[in-house]
């Protein structure tokens, strides 16, 4: 148990079991023994104190507050042990659909996959309908005898359904307000609040509620090859995905069918419909209720565009980043903190505001530099430096110990990405990533875009001697480094490189993306570096007077020798750009400045080298397109399930306990 928490009615703090861990063991262990062997428990254990909390909205509203219930910190305890006996063969039975309350599963990885659907089906103008699906109090609300009928119908052991109903019955509440308590009631509906056991027995009841609505047929999008997707959940914030607008009524009229089996209510005023590359011709209704159709929706804290634009989400995550700013305004001026608890606090409580859900947004270059210009706002005014005195950002990083925002918006999108990486192959953020829906795409130029995880942001990690042909397609680079390649030696902000004159093996300059020069002694040695079949060099690597042979590229059977000083790019082989970004192909051996830049015969062969690096350069995008095409086609082949849709509900399960 973690320190700092409230105790219940038995006023007992975690701090009291971890002073003398050993008697604690022993005392806790003879309890919790004559619990499982009697299935009874104390009577401070069947009671809690409510505390309140507000939501937002108006404060006068009843419902606009929730209820948070302390329990006794023993009890917590047990049912801590009582939910490593069942966590793990639960989580194995749930759906992929369910990412709430379990491990290695978040809301990034939900609101990618819907951002990712919506941008695909976009892009292939394929029919959408999204139900957001939001319940009255759902927590409040779980009928506990259906709630104990599903706990043994997943086959959960006897043992302890019997041990969770005696925490159950007769559990009493009484509410504390103004350092007054009111008299106790019985709670007779819902899972315990402040419960470490409430939300997987949660998941459970919707789990059951979603298998049962999708069991009879399928209704979703087209995910994989013999598979659809039905819905994306996170505990009871459902998104319900159908490509015709019946299939979606059908959906949401069977899940408020058995939903109220279970005790859960669909709330019609927070319940909305969203209708992507179509127009809806029926209201989708519940109860006879039509439901909204709307163009945004706040989906798991994100802003869910019709457009999947990026530019309302950001603009919300900015407004609530200032408003946190705002309210700790004291603590920034104070003089009682110093400026690393300051940048601690701005961290955990702005900062966390600011870029959450940055993982997947979709955005240009103008949104980013409105969020790195409030973070250097923020950290200035956290610093207390203000007109007319002066600091680069630089500096100012380098005395706040932080990064600029863009640079931690890059770290959490690859941090993710290898998260992704790391699910298995079926895992649904894994699938969303190479998702392709069965529409066609528009005549004309694709929509302008930058990828949630794209090469715009990963450029640094290409491999060597890669030159983006295509949006997703890297091929060596032969030709000529156009002003369209966003790789090319002129596009990237990344640093340059002069080899020197032959004998000196110094670095000569070396200018880097924030300005500053270094000036290092001598330069490494020459090391090859591979892709595929070509090699390259690095300019920090190459030393006047080596010889590179070309003699494993098909396209150069020369030797080219580092004689002058020429200007290099450290993301492309030794091809100079244009007039300085190929080597010359002549009887001599030797690539110096006087050769690039010489005779019209030089030239007029450089002209011919292009245009053979041109074909070549085309054979190797159509050769890749070929060899993508086979790996996709034997991926599917490989990791497509040729099984049926598994059973609604299992009758019974096979349990083994831990010693």
């Amino acid at each position: 148990m973690k320190s700092g928490k409230a105790p219940g009615v038995d006023s007992i703090h975690a701090e009291m079991l971890k002073v003398d861990l050993s008697t604690a063991t022993r005392v806790l262990t003879n309890l919790f023994d004559t619990i499982l062997n009697k299935e009874t428990i104390p009577s401070d254990w069947g009671k809690g104190l409510i505390i309140k909390i507000r939501k937002k909205g108006n404060l006068q509203v009843c419902d606009n507050w929730r209820g948070i219930t302390l329990l006794s910190i023993p009890s917590k305890v047990f049912c801590r042990i009582l939910l490593g006996r069942i966590e793990t063969a639960i989580d194995k039975k749930l759906r992929q659909e369910q990412a709430g309350f379990r491990k290695r599963r978040g809301c990034t990885d939900q609101i990618f996959a819907l951002r990712n659907i919506i941008k695909q089906t976009l892009e292939w103008n394929y029919p959408l309908y999204i139900n957001f699906i939001d319940f009255k109090k759902a927590f409040d609300s779980i009928h506990h005898d259906t709630l104990w009928k599903i706990l043994r119908s997943y086959g959960v052991p006897l043992k302890i359904v019997s041990l969770m109903e005696t925490f159950y019955n007769h559990f009493e509440c009484s509410v504390i307000l103004s350092n007054t308590s009111s008299e106790w009631f019985t709670v007779k509906s819902g899972v315990r609040q402040g419960c470490i056991l409430s939300p997987i027995l949660f998941l459970v009841v919707i789990d059951w509620v979603m298998r049962k609505t999708t069991s009879d047929k399928p209704r979703g999008i087209q995910w994989t090859l013999f598979s659809q997707l039905e819905d994306l959940d996170f505990a009871d914030d459902l998104a319900f995905l159908s490509v015709q607008l019946y299939h979606l009524q059908e959906k949401t009229d069977r899940l408020e069918r058995y939903a109220k089996q279970t005790g859960l209510t669909i709330n019609t005023s927070k319940t909305q419909v969203m209708s992507i590359n179509t127009t809806p011709t029926a209201p989708v209704t519940v109860n006879g209720e039509p439901l909204e159709f709307v163009q945004d929706f706040t989906y798991l804290g994100s802003l869910i565009s019709k457009d999947n634009g990026g530019l309302k989400d950001i603009k919300a995550r900015l407004g609530k980043a200032r408003c946190a700013f705002a309210k700790l305004q004291n603590i920034w001026k104070s003089n009682q903190y110093t400026t690393k608890t300051k940048i601690r606090l701005y961290n955990s409580n702005v900062k966390s505001i600011l870029l959450y859900g940055s993982e997947c947004w979709r955005v240009v270059k103008g949104d980013m530099a409105k969020i790195d210009a409030f973070h250097n706002r923020c950290l200035r005014k956290i610093c207390r430096i203000f007109w007319p005195n002066k600091i680069s950002n630089v500096d100012l990083y380098k005395k706040t110990g932080c990064n600029s925002a863009v640079l931690e918006i890059k770290r959490r999108r690859l941090r993710w990405l290898g998260h992704v990486l790391r699910m298995p192959q079926d895992s649904i953020p894994k699938v969303a990533l190479r998702w392709t829906p069965p529409g066609k795409r528009k005549r004309g130029r694709p929509q302008q875009k930058t990828e949630p995880c794209g090469e715009s942001l990963l450029w640094p990690y290409v491999p060597l001697g890669a030159k983006r042909i295509s949006k997703s397609k890297y091929v060596p680079n032969g030709g000529g480094a156009t002003r369209r390649d966003p790789l090319s030696a002129d596009a990237l902000p990344t640093r340059r490189v002069e080899v020197v004159a032959a004998g000196e093996g110094k670095l000569k300059n070396e200018c880097f993306d924030d300005g500053t020069n270094s000036q290092p002694n001598n330069l490494s040695a020459v090391v090859a570096s591979s892709m595929t079949a070509h090699k390259c060099y690095h300019p920090q690597e190459a030393h006047s007077g080596d010889k590179y042979s070309w003699a494993q590229d098909p396209r150069i059977g020369s030797t080219v020798t580092f004689s002058d000083t020429v200007r290099v790019h450290p993301m492309t082989p030794f091809y100079p750009a244009r007039a300085r970004q190929r080597p010359v192909v002549s009887n001599s051996d030797t690539l110096s400045t006087a050769a690039l830049t010489s005779t019209c015969r030089r030239r007029r062969r450089l002209s011919a080298y292009c245009a053979c690096a041109s074909r070549v350069r085309r054979t190797l995008v159509l050769n890749s397109m070929l060899i993508s095409f086979v790996r996709i086609s034997r991926h599917i082949l490989l990791q497509t399930s040729f099984r049926p849709h598994p059973p609604t509900v299992p009758s019974s399960v096979t349990w083994r306990e831990k010693k």
